[in-house]
Parts: structure tokens; C-alpha cells; sequence
């Protein structure tokens, strides 16, 4: 197989259409990496809220345990339901597109 010669003004051209592409696929995959870390720096600030929510109402349900332990686990676990759905609402709703 021959090897094709270019000249200086072909390989110049040559190496600024591979340089124009790499900067757009680096720009797209920094775009990436950029959304990546975003999202799970979000979602571990949410798992500690949720962990905080959950310990508070936790205490508060622990103070309505008078009626017995099962009723008020049942209650707790109601109260973080709703208040999940609820924020689950108010998220894709603000964040969809």
C-alpha cells in the first residue's frame, strides 16, 4: 500500500480539523463529567437531609409511642412517605425540562 505525501499547507489543514474536533469532543465530555459530578454531589446532600428528617421524626414519633411501639412506626414511616412523594413532586417538577 503507498503512503500519500501532503504538503505543509494539507497537513496544516489536516491538523486544524483534528484539533477543532477534539476540542468540541472535550468540550462535550467535560459537559459530562461536569452534569456527573453535580448529580451526586446533589444526591449526597439529600441522603444527609433525608438521614436528618428521618432522625427527627424519629424523636417526634418516639414521644407519640404512648399508643405502642408498632402504631407509632407505622406512623413514622407514613409521615416520611408523604413528605418524600411530596418533595419527589416538587423536584420533577421544577427540574423537568
Amino acid at each position: 500500500m503507498e503512503k500519500k505525501k501532503f504538503d505543509k499547507s494539507e497537513r496544516a489543514e489536516i491538523s486544524k480539523r483534528v484539533r477543532e474536533r477534539t476540542k468540541v469532543r472535550f468540550s462535550k465530555f467535560h459537559g459530562e463529567v461536569r452534569k456527573s459530578v453535580l448529580v451526586a454531589v446533589v444526591a449526597a446532600f439529600s441522603f444527609l437531609i433525608a438521614l436528618s428528617w428521618k432522625e427527627l421524626i424519629g424523636e417526634w414519633v418516639g414521644a407519640l409511642a404512648v399508643m405502642g411501639p408498632v402504631r407509632g412506626k407505622i406512623v413514622e414511616v407514613g409521615i416520611i412517605t408523604v413528605v418524600s412523594v411530596i418533595g419527589i413532586l416538587l423536584v420533577t417538577h421544577f427540574l423537568s425540562e
